[in-house]
């Protein structure tokens, strides 16, 4: 591998390809191709859809390698639609492998390859569509952190602003109550010295009322009037 060849001789120090700022690189997540450090390690371990990847020491990559291309035995792969045949080759256009009775009948006119390239074909295309999914999943996750840190700040900010507007509606309230005190405080106080004026008035009134009554009553002709209608 020119990746395992560039390590061993030390020419390119490369960072880690998930934060791509570590430069101790020490695994390799070998279904990715990624090459990581020890906390993006972990990170791509907790990711749920990385469950049955395999990451491996890249002191012991070369080994894991062997085994995966012993394990990937492209030699005996039986055809799914005629039996006893083995599947030779790999058919880019219709992504499957075939047997030589399948080129003959249905894929003739298509461009065959090594089976080999085709698996490693599409464990590329596997890996690009895995990266694009960790890829939309890290943004979404962005994305719904964002909208929840926005969520609890309007509902900060709301209730900010209804304890302020409560307080100015207290503040208010007493304002107007103590204006209101303190007209009818002055109208109370207008009602009493006019009540007192009237009672004043009405006191002297009765007083010269009573006397105006008794000296009509003392008049010299009165007593005369008084004998005269007597009898009648």
């Amino acid at each position: 591998m020119a990746l395992s060849k560039s390590f061993q001789k030390g020419q390119i120090v490369l960072a880690c390809q998930m934060c791509e700022e570590e430069s101790k690189i020490k695994w390799k997540c070998l279904l990715c191709n990624f090459l990581m450090c020890d906390k993006c390690k972990k990170i791509h371990q907790k990711v749920k859809s990385t469950e049955e990847h395999k990451i491996v020491d890249l002191k012991n990559i070369a080994l894991e390698q062997r085994q995966l291309e012993h394990i990937h035995d492209f030699n005996n792969i039986k055809c799914d639609r005629h039996s006893g045949k083995i599947c030779c080759l790999f058919c880019t256009k219709c992504e499957e492998v075939v047997c030589p009775l399948c080129i003959t009948n249905a894929h003739n006119t298509h461009n065959m390859i090594e089976i080999s390239e085709g698996f490693k074909n599409s464990l590329e295309v596997l890996r690009d569509l895995h990266d694009s999914t960790v890829e939309n999943l890290t943004k979404l996750t962005t994305k719904r952190v964002t909208l929840q840190s926005l969520k609890t700040e309007v509902k900060a900010r709301y209730s900010e602003e209804k304890q302020g507007i409560l307080h100015q509606e207290k503040v208010l309230n007493e304002l107007v109550h103590e204006q209101s005190e303190k007209l009818l405080n002055k109208l109370d106080a207008r009602l009493n010295k006019m009540t007192i004026s009237m009672q004043a008035d009405e006191n002297h009134t009765n007083e010269e009322y009573k006397a105006i009554e008794l000296r009509k009553q003392n008049f010299p002709g009165c007593y005369r009037l008084k004998q005269c209608t007597k009898g009648l």
